[in-house]
C-alpha cells in the first residue's frame, strides 16, 4: 500500500526569516518484528522507502488525509513510544551510531524477573511490532542491577544474571545476551554464561569497536576485573583487581581514572590488550572522590588522545565541590593543579557533567547547586586551567521558590560558534520532573532555554544529540482511571531551531516582560516580536519571540 503526502511547513531560519518547504513523500512498507513475547523470531529486513519530489513553486500540489503517524515527539508534544499496565522497571537504553535506539526493561514473571527489549528506529518509531522476551531463565528473588550497550554493528549487548543453574535459587550466574536490529540471538538463545567464578552481572562500556565488561568475582573478596569481549562475548583479555572508570584515548588504548587512598585520584593509559602505556600512573588530584553518584567520575576525551575529568571533593559539613584536571595522551597534566569549578566553598555542588570542545580547547562542566541556592550552573576552562567564566562561574537556571529539589544536568555537548548545549532536568518536587535544553554561549550566558515534554515522573532519561538535533527516551509512570500506566516517551528538540524564545538569559528569579509600547505582558500568551524582561534585581535584558 502506497500513500501519497503533501507537506508544506514553515520552517525557520534565522531570527525573523522564514523559508516554506514543500515536498511530496510517497511511504510504502511495513517493518515486522516479533510476532509474540515469549517466542522469538527472525525479523526480515525493514521495507520503508521515502520518495522525496523537487516541485517548484507553480507547481500542482495534492492533499489527502492522513492518520497520524508515530515518530520522535515535540518538544510540546511528546510521542508515547510504548505504554503497558504491566510494571516495566530498570529501564536501560543505548542509541546505536545511527541513531537508532535498544530499550531494555524488566517485568515481574512467575520465576522472577523477565527482561524484555524494543528497537526504535531513527525516526522514533518502533521497529518491532512487539517487544521481544531476551531470556526465559528463573531469576533470584532480589535482583541485581544489570547493563547494555551497542555494539559496533548496530546490535544491542545485554548483561544479565540468572539461576539456571542453581537450585537454590540464591545465585547470579552472568550471561551475556546479542541481540541483532532484526531480533536474532547473535550468541544464541541461550546466551554466553560466564563461568562459576564470576557472580551479578557484569558493567558493560563501549570504548569505540570494543567492548569492556566489570565483573565481580565469585569468591569472599568479591573484587572485580575488567574484561574485553571478543566477537563470540568471550574475555579476550582481563585485568584483576580492577576499580575505577575507563574512557577513549588514542587509537584502541583507553585510559582509565581511579582513587588510590591517602593519594588522590589517578589516571593511566593502557592498550586495549590492557598494557600500560605510560611510565607511571599519573595524580589528576590529591582530591579523592566524595560524591553520591553511581559512577563517580565524568570523563570525555579531548579529540586528541587526552581526556578531562571531573569528579566532586568534600568539603565543611558534608558538602561537595566539582573538581576538574585535564591530562593529555602522553600522562601531562595540563592544569598546573586541579581546580574547583568556583573559587568560594558557598554552596555545595554535585552531579557534575563534562564536555570538551577540541577547535577551541575549551572544557565545560554543568552541575548542581544545593543547599542554600537551587539552581543549574556551568563552568569553563581552557587546557591550561583558566576560568572562562570567572571565578564564580555562571548560574544557567535557578528557581524563585527553594524547595529543597535541584536541577540534574543530563549532556554536555560543545554546539557551534563555541557555544555549547546543555540538556537538564528541573526536579520540581518528589515524583515530578521537567526536560529542559538550553544554548549557552562562550562567555556563559544562556541564549535560549526550551522546556521538552510535559511535567511528570521523567524517570531514566537517556539522551543522543547528532545532526543538530537533541533526542530524548524517558519512562513516565502515570495513574489512569485508577490503574498505573507506564510508558516510555520520546521528545526531538532541533537545537538550531530558532522559533521560541531567542536571547534571553536563564531566569534569576521572578521578571516582568513588557511590549516596547510599555505594556506589560504575558511571554506565553503574546505573539511574534521584541519584548524587555526586567528581573527582580533590575537587570534588563532582550526577548526575541
Amino acid at each position: 500500500m502506497c500513500r501519497w503526502v503533501y507537506i508544506c511547513d514553515k520552517m525557520t531560519s534565522g531570527i525573523g526569516k522564514y523559508r516554506y518547504l514543500c515536498i511530496i513523500v510517497i511511504i510504502s512498507g511495513l517493518i515486522p518484528g516479533p510476532a509474540d513475547r515469549n517466542q522469538i523470531n527472525p525479523i526480515s529486513k525493514p521495507m520503508k522507502k521515502l520518495h522525496f519530489l523537487s516541485l517548484s513553486a507553480s507547481a500542482m500540489m495534492f492533499a489527502v488525509p492522513l492518520t497520524a503517524v508515530a515518530g520522535w515527539g515535540t518538544v510540546k508534544n511528546p510521542a508515547e513510544v510504548l505504554s503497558s499496565t504491566v510494571e516495566m522497571y530498570e529501564p536501560k537504553t543505548a542509541f546505536t551510531t545511527d541513531g537508532k535506539a535498544f530499550v531494555c526493561w524488566q517485568e515481574p514473571g512467575q520465576s522472577g524477573a523477565e527482561l524484555f527489549l524494543m528497537l526504535i528506529d531513527e525516526q522514533g518509531n518502533k521497529a518491532w511490532e512487539k517487544p521481544m522476551q531476551v531470556e526465559n531463565f528463573p531469576q533470584a528473588s532480589y535482583s541485581k542491577d544489570y547493563s547494555m550497550v551497542t555494539s559496533a554493528d548496530g546490535a544491542a549487548v545485554i548483561a544479565w544474571a540468572d539461576t539456571r543453574d542453581d537450585e537454590s535459587g540464591t545465585g547470579h550466574r552472568p550471561v551475556l545476551y546479542k541481540i541483532s536490529q532484526q531480533g536474532t540471538h547473535v550468541w544464541g538463545e541461550n546466551g554466553v554464561q560466564l563461568s562459576n567464578n564470576y557472580k551479578y552481572p557484569p558493567m558493560l562500556t563501549r570504548l569505540g569497536d570494543e567492548i569492556y565488561a566489570v565483573v565481580y568475582k565469585a569468591d569472599e573478596n568479591k573484587l572485580p576485573i575488567l574484561a574485553r569481549l571478543n566477537d563470540n562475548g568471550k574475555f579476550a583479555t582481563m585485568m584483576d583487581d580492577f576499580s575505577g572508570q575507563i574512557a577513549a584515548g588514542e587509537d584502541t588504548d583507553f585510559i582509565r581514572v581511579y582513587t588510590v587512598a591517602d593519594q588522590g585520584t589517578m589516571a593511566m593509559r593502557y592498550t586495549c590488550d590492557f598494557d600500560e602505556v605510560w611510565k607511571a600512573p599519573v595524580t589528576l588530584s590529591t582530591d579523592e572522590y566524595s560524591g553520591f553518584n553511581k559512577f563517580p567520575y565524568s570523563i570525555a576525551p579531548d579529540g586528541d588522545g587526552g581526556v578531562a575529568v571531573t569528579f566532586v571533593r568534600n568539603f565543611g559539613d558534608y558538602q561537595t565541590m566539582p573538581v576538574v584536571q585535564h591530562v593529555d595522551k602522553n600522562g601531562n597534566n595540563t592544569f598546573s593543579q586541579a581546580m574547583d569549578v568556583v573559587t568560594e566553598e558557598l554552596y555545595s555542588r554535585d552531579n557534575t557533567l563534562i564536555a570538551v570542545n577540541p577547535e577551541s580547547k575549551t572544557i565545560m562542566t554543568a552541575y548542581s547547586v544545593m543547599r542554600g541556592l537551587y539552581a543549574l550552573g556551568g563552568q569553563a576552562f581552557s587546557f591550561t586551567g583558566d576560568y572562562r567564566w570567572g571565578d564564580e562561574g555562571k548560574i544557567l537556571s535557578t528557581k524563585d521558590d527553594v524547595s529543597g529539589f535541584s536541577y540534574r544536568p543530563l549532556r554536555v555537548e560543545p554546539y557551534q560558534n563555541d557555544t555549547w548545549m546543555v540538556a537538564y532536568v528541573d526536579v520540581i518536587e518528589f515524583g515530578k520532573k521537567q526536560g529542559y535544553m538550553c544554548i549557552v554561549n562562550r562567555n556563559g550566558n544562556v541564549e535560549r532555554n526550551v522546556k521538552f515534554g510535559n511535567e511528570c515522573t521523567f524517570d531514566y532519561p537517556a539522551t543522543n544529540f547528532s545532526d543538530g538535533n537533541l533526542d530524548v527516551l524517558y519512562f513516565n509512570e502515570n495513574s489512569v482511571d485508577g490503574a498505573t500506566v507506564y510508558t516510555l516517551n520520546s521528545v526531538r528538540v532541533n537545537v538550531g531551531e530558532t522559533s521560541g524564545i531567542t536571547g534571553m538569559a536563564a531566569p534569576t528569579g521572578k521578571a516582568s516582560v513588557y511590549d516596547l509600547q510599555g505594556r506589560k505582558v504575558s511571554l506565553e500568551g503574546a505573539g511574534h516580536g521584541v519584548f524587555i524582561r526586567v528581573d527582580e534585581n533590575g537587570n534588563v535584558s532582550k526577548v526575541m519571540k
